[in-house]
């Protein structure tokens, strides 16, 4: 074996190396507190309905309330990453219907994407009031990604 084939060995070796060490979800680099992890949540919860602010008791429109206000620090906190590191990965959780809780790793522009896909079904469930807000925060998320 020539000394060229040598190089040309070690080097395909190394590459395979490199590949196999990424795997398939690499590490996060972007710690998840104070983001909205959860996929497809953030809008439901900046934007409540009429009927889920003004049923159930005080403690429930509390509890909804608190939420809100979680919500649009997540917000704020994903904004200002976006227009950071973009390409920042975080671990994030969804619940897959067939197999319970699932977790992923995703760039910061991908969650922002995940959150924006939730924009129909938010629409489409809640009254004119939460439609409207849905629109304006995911146009507040898009134009972050500009």
């Amino acid at each position: 074996m020539s000394s060229t084939q040598v190089v040309s060995l070690g080097i395909l070796l190394a590459l395979v190396v490199a590949v196999l060490a990424c795997g398939d979800d690499p590490k996060p680099n972007v710690s998840s507190r104070g983001l909205p992890t959860q996929q497809l949540a953030l809008l439901g919860d900046l934007c409540p309905t009429t009927g889920q602010l003004d049923s159930g008791t005080a403690a429930v429109r509390g509890a909804i309330a608190a939420d809100r206000r979680r919500a649009q620090r997540e917000r704020d906190n994903l904004i200002a990453l976006v227009q950071t590191r973009p390409v920042g990965r975080v671990r994030t959780s969804y619940l897959d219907h067939n197999t319970g809780l699932q977790h992923e790793t995703l760039t910061i522009r991908r969650l922002v994407q995940r959150h924006l896909a939730a924009l129909p079904e938010t629409i489409q469930v809640g009254d004119e009031r939460s439609r409207a807000c849905a629109r304006r925060e995911a146009a507040r998320l898009r134009a972050a990604m500009k």
